[in-house]
């Protein structure tokens, strides 16, 4: 028996983000526009001031600013908050013919259609909420692995550098020794300091996975 119907979402800070009519095709697009903007219109405001459905007795002073208020003049407009658990979701609004009026069975009707979408709305949002929680969970668990296999590679370098460097130690210990018994034009002396420099370039690669190791 209505003339027509709408239901406006709201964030958390009563801005509308998402709307549907039923009744009003083309004659709906300016309200739309000015809920894009960001406008709600005043019936909305007016019955979240309330608890239960909100009548528009008077459109002249409650309805000159909205964008349907041509159709609202010959209706008899009512609004209800879409809330559940002190948490309100948006407004449903109905239109019925200015001869059939509202009564208290119309309300109740109202308030039960009204708290059912609220209700399905609050799942909608636990259910959400949820799914950020399982995927903040699985990203949070992913870099706990990741940073314990770091710790694991970092360990594994720094080891191998220290067991390295003992064996180099050796080298540069022996290539000393062995440059110390020797002098030129002796041809051993250039291959003892050939495998001293290797032994350097060695060693600084020891330091850089020393430093790896560490970082990790």
């Amino acid at each position: 028996g209505y003339k027509s119907a709408m239901v406006i979402l709201t964030d958390a800070a009563g801005v509308p983000r998402a709307w549907a009519e039923a009744g009003m095709a083309d004659a709906f697009q300016p309200l739309a526009e000015s809920l894009g903007r960001g406008v709600m219109p005043s019936c909305c405001r007016l019955a979240q001031q309330r608890e239960g459905v909100y009548h528009v007795t008077d459109p002249a002073e409650v309805c000159p600013l909205c964008p349907i208020w041509a159709r609202s003049a010959s209706s008899v407009s009512s609004c209800i908050a879409l809330r559940h658990s002190d948490t309100t979701y948006g407004y449903l609004g109905v239109s019925l013919d200015s001869t059939l009026g509202a009564d208290a069975e119309e309300d109740s009707l109202l308030g039960e259609v009204a708290g059912d979408v609220a209700f399905a709305l609050h799942g909608i949002v636990r259910a959400e909420a949820m799914t950020q929680v399982e995927a903040d969970r699985d990203r949070a668990e992913a870099a706990l692995r990741q940073s314990q296999k770091m710790e694991a590679i970092g360990r594994l370098a720094g080891g191998v550098a220290h067991d390295f460097n003992n064996i180099l130690t050796v080298i540069t210990a022996s290539c000393s020794f062995l440059e110390d018994g020797l002098r030129a034009p002796d041809p051993l002396l250039e291959d003892v300091r050939t495998i001293n420099d290797a032994a350097q370039s060695a060693a600084q690669l020891t330091r850089q996975l020393l430093a790896f190791g560490r970082r990790q």
